[in-house]
């Protein structure tokens, strides 16, 4: 009786879903508008960051709204409608404006919290420091008009 040994590879793949467990980092330095005019807000005037987020899922809720002026999307360049919320693929794209009404305030701001649509929590940079960890509260963003 003769014994054969074969032996039998298989290769097994494995799939590691990530943990989301890293919270937004938001930069609000603000933005100046001229009176009466249309601005694009861009990630210079504000941005939020997550390294384990796509920035279509950083999603901004505006709690309370401009008064002298309305925050803005577009598709196609042309059309603009008021929004409550918007991502931060929209602020990528140029999708996202702040359209001044024309009053003569020189400084006003809009208020929103920020998400990554898992935490609730997101931490503030000013000046290149993490200054707080915030529980989904409201974060001010100053417009100046000049």
């Amino acid at each position: 009786m003769r014994i054969t040994r074969t032996r039998v590879a298989q290769t097994f793949y494995i799939t590691i879903k990530p943990v989301d467990d890293s919270l937004p980092l938001l930069q609000v330095p603000g933005m100046r508008v001229q009176e009466g005019v249309r601005k694009t807000i861009t990630e210079f005037e504000l941005k939020a960051t997550d390294a384990d987020t796509e920035a279509e899922s950083i999603v901004f809720s505006v709690i309370q709204a401009p008064r002298h002026g309305a925050i803005e999307r577009t598709i196609s360049g042309q059309h603009y409608q008021q929004i409550s919320s918007f991502t931060m693929d929209d602020i990528y794209q140029n999708r996202i404006s702040y359209n001044h009404d024309g009053s003569n305030l020189l400084k006003y701001r809009f208020t929103f919290t920020v998400t990554d649509s898992t935490n609730l929590l997101f931490m503030v940079e000013d000046n290149g420091k993490e200054v707080c960890v915030c529980v989904s509260v409201c974060v001010d963003s100053f417009i100046t008009v000049g």
